[in-house]
């Protein structure tokens, strides 16, 4: 059996306006005491979430982008460079 691997890269680009906050901070849970509630969000928003729903006012281009990763474009590569139908 052979394998092989093959790397694709690209990038997507978008645009968020961030909403005011009165407090980003985690409230009541000692351990994260002053920690930033995007803290260990991958996009840095967190924006599938309660939280991201209220910190991002805008978006422009892929909301899947700004969640972390850009499946839309990522289906449109599978299928229009590798022939995939997935």
């Amino acid at each position: 059996m052979s394998l092989f691997l093959i790397i694709v890269k690209f990038q997507n680009y978008g645009n968020i306006i961030p909403s005011r906050l009165e407090n980003p901070y985690h409230i009541g849970i000692p351990d994260k005491a002053r920690v930033p509630i995007w803290y260990d969000k991958a996009g840095g928003y967190g924006i599938q979430t309660a939280f991201g729903a209220k910190a991002v006012q805008w978006i422009k281009g892929d909301f899947y982008n700004v969640m972390g990763l850009p499946v839309s474009r990522l289906y449109r590569v599978l299928r229009d460079d590798f022939e995939l139908d997935v």
